[in-house]
């Protein structure tokens, strides 16, 4: 087996640390790829009738932005950039809520990360949630509140189409990774995770923002990130490539 010299070792675990969960991805929309990014994974349908309808429609605007008022995680939940993006998407969809209200009282914890936030997210030793739990804990705190909206999973959907949604004023939660990397999946039998049928991977850079605007002609996406007070502007491209491999994690209220 060949060697690797002792530098590039340590560049190569600098890499890996520096591409850490919940790390705040840099801006790169000076240089905009083309809008369609490659495709990694399955289109799927989405049952709620609301959303299909919107799918089938033609994208209205050319760009558009839903007002989003960006909530920061820290100091208060290290880890738990989920439902800190819920929170701002829930009080843009006129359902006040706190930054850490959601985590404290209606996100379910245990041993895995579909269904569940899999430790703590006021340590940061926490790993995260992914939509199927999510999805659960908004509708946890819309029945509380008397909300007649509804959680939807979106997992499975395309870029294009989430800018539909957009359109309609509805942000979304959405999985990416933290600066951007290339996803780093964990190996192993900690590492997956089979909920009705389908088989999540859990990754270590894995990162969870609110995706709330687009524009056509530019080529970018406007994103809230839990990390960075600043509203974010995203190359589309590059955003939508890594959102495509990491499996097209997403969900909104509708």
């Amino acid at each position: 087996m060949k060697k690797l010299p002792i530098l590039a070792v340590v560049l190569a675990v600098i890499s890996v640390i520096s591409a850490g969960a919940c790390q705040e991805a840099p801006a790169v929309s000076s240089v905009p790829s083309a809008l369609k990014a490659e495709h990694t994974a399955p289109v799927v349908e989405i049952s709620h009738p609301a959303v299909q309808e919107i799918r089938e429609k033609p994208l209205e605007h050319k760009a558009h932005t839903v007002k989003i008022e960006t909530i920061l995680q820290h100091p208060e939940l290290p880890t738990g950039c989920e439902s800190v993006s819920l929170a701002m998407v829930m009080n843009a969809r006129g359902i006040p809520t706190s930054k850490t209200e959601i985590a404290d009282q209606y996100m379910p914890t245990g041993d895995g990360f579909v269904t569940t936030f899999q430790g703590d997210p006021r340590s940061f030793s926490g790993m995260g949630i992914y939509p199927p739990g999510l999805v659960q804990t908004a509708e946890f705190y819309l029945r509380d509140k008397k909300s007649s909206m509804e959680a939807v999973d979106l997992t499975g959907m395309p870029l294009e189409d989430l800018f539909k949604l957009i359109d309609h004023d509805y942000p979304i939660v959405i999985w990416i990774t933290g600066g951007l990397y290339p996803p780093s999946a964990v190996q192993g039998e900690g590492g997956r995770e089979t909920y009705q049928g389908r088989e999540y991977q859990w990754y270590n850079n894995i990162h969870c923002v609110v995706l709330s605007g687009y524009d056509t002609e530019k080529q970018t996406v406007t994103v809230n990130d839990p990390l960075s007070k600043d509203v974010k502007i995203y190359d589309a491209g590059q955003f939508g490539n890594v959102y495509n491999k990491t499996d097209r994690m997403a969900m909104t209220v509708i």
